[in-house]
């Protein structure tokens, strides 16, 4: 087991590194992707907000698995449920499945998103508190923004490549394997230290809970309040901005 400050922050890295590689392998033939399966785009943009909806529905859920069964069973369990769906949205894209398929996949993956939400960077103060780390948290952080920003290039530019020269199911194959190798990785490095799993049998009293929480401390804060109210805003012409791109670009290659 690992409980040396710098090998926590290495397995952090590594698993970083490899999470983001493979969820950025898609994002610049995703559009592309779902319209060479038979998709309208209308059908596609669609597809794509199902996973938000995902995310939405399941991100309180998963962090309460994540506080009562750990961050690393929180891990391991978005590791499969990304590598599956993958798997699942390449079939699709072979059988030329009905959209209400792609939509019920993208669910699977934003859920899949969500058991890494907070859960791996949870994760990390607590083992670095644990063994008594004497750094800043920020330059770890930081450190992490390196090199997702590094695997986020590497991994929409090598997907793009791949897909160029071979088609547009291998970038979600070599997804789907290095989600299994990140899986490997944090089964054998990543361990709960200095965490308690919280047990509750309660579960949908503790969602309750937790929404009334953010409730109280978010929307009544005046502070807070907007900085919620405007980043619906904020995110969405970024995406707004990211579709439309992606669909001139696919005009542009029709």
């Amino acid at each position: 087991m690992i409980t040396k400050p710098p090998s926590i922050q290495n397995t952090y890295l590594v698993l970083l590194l490899l999470n983001t590689l493979a969820a950025s392998f898609i994002w610049g033939i995703n559009t592309l992707f779902l319209l060479d399966a038979g998709l309208t785009n209308t059908e596609a943009f669609a597809a794509n907000a199902f996973f938000t909806l995902g995310q939405v529905i399941f991100e309180v859920p998963t962090g309460i698995i994540a506080d009562s069964l750990g961050r690393r069973t929180s891990y391991l369990l978005g590791t499969i449920t990304l590598a599956i769906s993958t798997l699942l949205y390449l079939f699709a894209w072979q059988a030329h499945a009905s959209f209400g398929f792609f939509a019920t996949t993208s669910v699977l993956l934003g859920l899949g998103f969500t058991f890494f939400s907070g859960a791996t960077e949870a994760w990390l103060v607590d083992a670095l508190k644990f063994t008594k780390f004497k750094g800043t948290l920020e330059s770890v952080f930081a450190k992490g923004q390196i090199v997702g920003g590094f695997a986020m290039l590497a991994g929409s530019v090598g997907g793009g490549l791949i897909a160029q020269f071979s088609n547009l199911g291998v970038p979600y194959v070599l997804r789907a394997a290095v989600l299994g190798l990140n899986f490997l990785i944090a089964f054998l490095l990543m361990h709960d230290l200095g965490f308690k799993p919280k047990r509750s049998r309660y579960i949908f009293k503790d969602m309750k809970k937790i929404f009334s929480t953010s409730v109280n401390i978010g929307l009544r804060a005046p502070a807070i309040r907007w900085m919620m109210i405007a980043a619906p805003f904020g995110v969405g012409v970024s995406f707004l901005c990211f579709f439309c791109n992606a669909a001139l670009f696919t005009k542009a290659l029709r």
